[in-house]
């Protein structure tokens, strides 16, 4: 499908993967007994690869992330998910830039936001190997002060 769609924006498509076995701890050790997560897939923007082949497109960037923030969120509350683990949605390879995504999500998670309360726990895993910790860090200024 998106080999034949041009657009570095992706699709709105998304995959629903219910009652996956998670068998390992995050060392690698195999747990005693298994437990079952749900998983989204979900692609976020090139944001990269828009601005250098398709700059046309980037001004769509933030909205395309908002909308579809909002419909995987939308997902997951559908499926009676209560608890999420979430990351730097497109932050690393296809440089969306960090403060964009981390309002988004702040957007629409915190008070007043679409999905406020709609889920018992919200974790982000960030992975940042920058020196400087700013992807990191702009999801712990929105995100830590309100745990």
């Amino acid at each position: 499908f998106h080999r034949s769609h041009k657009s570095l924006l992706y699709s709105n498509r998304m995959i629903y993967s219910p009652g996956c076995p998670i068998i390992r701890r995050d060392d690698g050790t195999l747990l005693e007994k298994p437990f079952l997560v749900d998983f989204f897939t979900s692609p976020a923007p090139n944001a990269g690869a828009i601005w250098r082949n398709q700059p046309q497109e980037g001004e769509k960037i933030v909205e395309v992330l908002y909308n579809r923030g909002a419909k995987l969120l939308s997902l997951a509350t559908y499926h009676g998910c209560d608890a999420l683990v979430l990351g730097a949605w497109g932050c690393g390879v296809f440089r969306n830039e960090p403060s964009i995504v981390a309002q988004m999500f702040a957007d629409l998670l915190l008070p007043q936001g679409q999905f406020a309360g709609r889920f018992k726990k919200v974790l982000f895993s960030v992975l940042d190997s920058t020196k400087e910790e700013r992807i990191f860090r702009e999801f712990q200024s929105r995100f830590l002060e309100s745990a």
